[in-house]
């Protein structure tokens, strides 16, 4: 299912860690559970495969559910103000990490766990 998200200033972690994402809205109809997911944004007319971070961050002891993006294997020149989201597999539960070098880590794998995902054909209509 695809959603319509407008793009929200972050706190600039995730390009500090070398994943650069774009931190949007969560859109009032949002029904996914909290976790990783594969999946896709559409920025005018094209797709980027994508890695979703929908739920708290318990690592910097954060409660509040965020919904980032992280665009693989493209640099955008500036973040658009809106684009559609579609989360396509589950990849992983959050989890709290000891810190920001054990997250980016995590993060490589779960980068690695989308490609495969959405390469291998592993699309399981989540929603």
């Amino acid at each position: 299912m695809r959603y319509r998200a407008r793009v929200v200033v972050g706190k600039g972690r995730g390009k500090g860690m070398g994943f650069p994402t774009l931190n949007l809205e969560i859109p009032e109809v949002f029904d996914a559970k909290h976790g990783i997911y594969a999946g896709y944004v559409y920025i005018g007319e094209k797709k980027y495969t994508t890695a979703i971070h929908f739920g708290p961050v318990p690592t910097f002891r954060e409660a509040e559910p965020t919904l980032e993006a992280y665009v693989l294997d493209t640099k955008l020149q500036e973040a658009p103000s809106e684009l559609d989201i579609e989360l396509v597999a589950f990849i992983r539960e959050i989890r709290q990490f000891k810190g920001s070098d054990e997250l980016r880590e995590q993060i490589a794998r779960d980068v690695a766990e989308v490609r495969k995902a959405l390469a291998l054909g592993r699309v399981e209509r989540i929603l």
